[in-house]
């Protein structure tokens, strides 16, 4: 069978407890397209710009030194998804309304035959993608990467966002409406296009979201996982098929295993026919997980990392001291976790 044109629909700040694919109230991906969740993917980084790093290249931030947010930039030589996907045949392109502070600034808008800033601002309603223009200039087969906002709290200017004017219930039902409909909005008509084009989509987002009440009874928002245990590793991962496809999709119904951000670069090469080069360091996500995949703060300057392990169990390094949480009891998919509060960071026992 040909191969399929892929799509990737990244969705800034979207936490999986929320979504009705693991077990929480919004049907994200309506269960008419046949989704697939990955039920344990993490992020790589607490913060966009290394989590980007890290789709594009299939490895760590680390190891491609994009640790700290909109300051650190990939070496010109590291090659990206973009890149592989163009010499593999694909015409390719990129859609996102950050193109400029974050995919030129570390160097991830290369190898796309069209590039677009979609100018959707923070605070602006879900803007539909429209995908016959875009794919009408690009030749098949083709792949294409939309990374928004509009799924992001705050959804105004962050210096001025005060969360804590919002009772907890009040900005967690802000998020959840912005969520459904993000989906009816944008997810469903871009899965119908999809359903037709012979095309596979990856549903992603870059990591989690955390709403809290902090200590003091205030409402906060969070992008650190300090303080915010699993819920903004924990980032959305779904993929859904090309229907009626014989590919090695069409025999997947469920993914075991532990996965991350750098597993989605081999996987499209993987789909694509693409070698996968031996400097990656993600798996394709069908074939099997990982032992461990770690995650860093965007407090990366004190070196924090949490390490991240099947079923739930972390830890979290502070320098060169390992901070034993034990295990983030799941209650079902997506359900809250549970852990203890550290000593000295404020979460856990060391």
């Amino acid at each position: 069978m040909s191969r399929p044109n892929i799509m990737v629909l990244l969705y800034d700040s979207v936490a999986p407890r929320f979504l009705k694919s693991f077990g929480g109230a919004i049907e994200f991906v309506p269960t008419i397209y046949n989704p697939i969740p990955v039920r344990e993917y993490y992020t790589t980084s607490a913060v966009t710009s290394s989590a980007i790093a890290s789709i594009f290249t299939g490895k760590y931030p680390e190891e491609v030194g994009v640790l700290r947010h909109l300051e650190d930039r990939l070496p010109l030589g590291e090659p990206v998804l973009g890149e592989y996907l163009s010499v593999g045949g694909y015409s390719t392109a990129l859609i996102t309304s950050n193109l400029n502070s974050v995919y030129r600034m570390i160097r991830v808008d290369r190898g796309f035959d069209l590039v677009h800033d979609s100018g959707t601002s923070w605070d602006s309603p879900v803007i539909p993608l429209d995908l016959h223009s875009i794919t009408g200039n690009l030749k098949e087969p083709w792949f294409v990467f939309m990374h928004t906002l509009c799924t992001h709290i705050p959804y105004g200017n962050r210096a001025t966002f005060d969360a804590s004017k919002y009772s907890i219930y009040d900005l967690k039902g802000l998020y959840m409406r912005r969520l459904a409909e993000t989906s009816a909005r944008s997810i469903a008509p871009a899965l119908e296009f999809a359903s037709h084009n012979n095309c596979t989509t990856f549903v992603l987002s870059d990591h989690g979201e955390q709403i809290e009440v902090d200590p003091r009874g205030t409402v906060t928002v969070r992008h650190s996982w300090i303080g915010s245990d699993l819920n903004v590793a924990a980032a959305t991962c779904i993929i859904v098929p090309r229907p009626g496809s014989w590919d090695e999709l069409s025999k997947v119904s469920s993914v075991p295993g532990i996965h991350s951000s750098i597993d989605i670069c081999p996987s499209i090469l993987r789909l694509a026919g693409t070698p996968i080069p031996d400097r990656v360091s993600g798996t394709v996500i069908w074939e099997g997980g990982h032992r461990e995949v770690t995650c860093i703060s965007d407090l990366c300057v004190d070196n924090r990392k949490m390490r991240i392990f099947p079923g739930g169990k972390f830890e979290v390094k502070l320098g060169d001291v390992a901070y034993k949480i034990g295990r983030s009891v799941i209650s079902g998919p997506g359900k809250e976790y549970i852990l203890e509060r550290m000593k000295g960071l404020g979460y856990g026992s060391r």
